[in-house]
């Protein structure tokens, strides 16, 4: 794993019907919190179905949106911790 905080963490993983890929979320500083952008790369001469493309997109989005979920609900459980009224 390439981990260089606040900035990006990369690394490698097997990934059923794919095969070897290198994988790296992009964080940003934003407004409202922190932006990742999750990006894979596959081997040069692998080519992928669309479908399954288009697959895998939809359910990292979806896990990276519960993730974004429950950081959330920890974040507003640890103001109300600390700020007791």
């Amino acid at each position: 794993m390439d981990w260089q905080p606040f900035d990006h963490a990369g690394w490698r993983l097997a990934v059923p019907e794919v095969g070897p890929v290198e994988a790296t979320l992009d964080l940003a500083a934003i407004d409202s919190g922190t932006r990742a952008h999750l990006r894979w790369r596959v081997p040069e001469d692998r080519e992928l179905d669309p479908d399954l493309v288009e697959r895998l997109v939809a359910e990292k989005t979806s896990a990276l949106q519960r993730l974004a979920r429950l950081l959330e609900r920890g974040l507003a459980t640890a103001a109300r911790k600390e700020d007791p009224e």
